[in-house]
This record gives C-alpha cells, sequence and structure tokens, in this order.
C-alpha cells in the first residue's frame, strides 16, 4: 500500500483548485462556486451563493438564449444571480458588453453594484484589472468588456 506525504497532499490540493478556478471560467455553474453575496441586517453578512431550484433552472436557460426577459417578484435571489452572470461574461468572453437593464436608472446602478460586490469577493486568480469604475459603468480593459447600468 502506498501513502503520499504530506508535501503530496497539498501538491494535489493545490492542483485539483487550480483546475477548478480554471473550470470556472469556462463554465458559469462552476464559477458560482466563488460567488459570494451581501445578505443586509438582519441577514447573515456576506455569505456563499445559494443554488435555489429555480435559479438552477434560470442558469440553464442563460446558457440557451441570448436575450432573457424575467419579471420577479423580491427576494428571489434574481438579481444577485444576474449580476454574477453579467460579471462571468465580461471577466472570460473578450469584447463581450453586458447592459444592465431594471425598472429604473437607480435600480440598474444597484444591480452594477451587486457585481462589483461579488468581483471584489472573488479569490485573487479570477480577478482582473479594473479600468472605469462608476456608478453606471465597469470595465474591464485586458478584456475588451464592461458592464453598463
Amino acid at each position: 500500500m502506498s501513502t503520499i506525504s504530506d508535501e503530496q497532499r497539498q501538491m494535489l490540493l493545490e492542483a485539483g483548485e487550480a483546475a477548478s478556478l480554471e473550470l470556472s471560467k469556462r463554465d458559469f455553474d462552476e464559477f458560482l462556486n466563488y460567488v459570494k453575496i451581501l445578505e443586509p441586517p438582519p441577514g447573515r453578512g456576506i455569505i456563499p451563493f445559494e443554488r435555489w431550484p429555480h435559479l438552477v433552472e434560470v442558469c440553464q436557460t442563460l446558457e440557451e438564449t441570448k436575450l432573457l426577459v424575467w419579471l420577479k417578484s423580491r427576494q428571489t435571489g434574481a438579481s444577485w444571480l444576474l449580476a454574477a452572470y453579467a460579471l462571468w461574461r465580461v471577466l472570460f468572453f473578450e469584447g463581450a458588453m453586458v447592459l444592465l437593464l431594471s425598472q429604473g436608472e437607480e435600480e440598474a446602478k444597484r444591480l452594477l453594484a451587486k457585481s462589483r460586490f461579488i468581483f471584489e469577493q472573488l479569490p485573487e486568480a479570477l480577478q482582473v484589472r479594473i479600468g472605469v469604475d462608476s456608478r453606471q459603468e465597469l470595465e474591464f480593459p485586458s478584456m475588451h468588456s464592461n458592464i453598463l447600468a
């Protein structure tokens, strides 16, 4: 029977984490493993994104269509999911431009703020340099991509 040393075990764990990070760049569902959201008081604070069944269904729809119109009620997790998806597209797909539309301008700005929050919580290995960073735009020059509210 062969046993592995602590050093070998650590190397395997690091290789597995590197593979998971790389996969998250190609697969939105994997990317969600690294997404953290904010539940304001009296909530739980910064927490991992929770994959509720209706959100898993929307993830599949996002893969199948380029245009999605979603009339939703509050507290369904939809805005955090869409903020994460917008961020994933602009971080890992060169030339991506995502337009966030909402009920009004302020709501669209709040949605963009959620993308920014998610970006700030990502592991450093998934972050790239930010260019324009305003309440209405988040730009990633190295990918020639941006999110507009």
